[in-house]
């Protein structure tokens, strides 16, 4: 664990940047950065949240399946001196999710749910007991339990793998 002083995770991110290492995207409480050596790995800083915690702690546990990122490591630093913490994940670099993939994914969960929901745990607690895909009903079954009134299933929580696999980076 990397123990950093005196820095936000604003700083941090700042920091990060001015070293000339290029942003691929952000969200609401993180940013993905190209590695600054290898090229078919981002990484991945989430500001704390123990549902981001859990989250990554899961696609660890969960390795293998189709659905999730490949993490090949997650550090937890501490900022600030304080009791912040961000998670900086290593993963699998994927490509944006194309707008049919994601409409794909949720007119499915629609159907075989039959609800119009589709970011409500009742409908994922459906699609769990409902398919047969084993990688999904994986998701499903973490996503029927996760610890949120509502699940942020937008087109930019999902990936893409060259193999056209959608994966599911940040439902939570």
């Amino acid at each position: 664990m990397k123990q950093l002083t005196a820095e936000t995770f604003k700083e941090y991110a700042q920091r990060l940047e001015k070293s000339g290492i290029k942003q691929l995207g952000e969200g609401a409480f993180g940013k993905v950065y190209q590695h600054p050596t290898l090229n078919n790995v981002a990484v991945k800083i989430v500001a704390y949240d123990p549902r981001n915690r859990d989250w990554l702690a899961f696609c660890r546990k969960a390795k293998g399946n189709p659905y999730l990122p490949v993490l090949y490591g997650v550090q937890t630093i501490h900022l600030d001196n304080s009791r912040d913490e961000a998670y900086v994940a290593f993963m699998e670099k994927l490509n944006p999710c194309p707008l049919e993939a994601w409409l794909a994914l949720r007119s499915h969960v629609c159907q075989v749910s039959g609800m119009h929901d589709w970011t409500s745990q009742k409908a994922w607690s459906t699609v769990y007991q409902e398919t047969q895909d084993p990688g999904l009903r994986q998701v499903a079954k973490y996503l029927s339990k996760a610890q949120r009134t509502s699940l942020d299933l937008t087109q930019n929580n999902f990936m893409l793998r060259n193999s056209n696999q959608l994966v599911f980076v940040d439902p939570v």
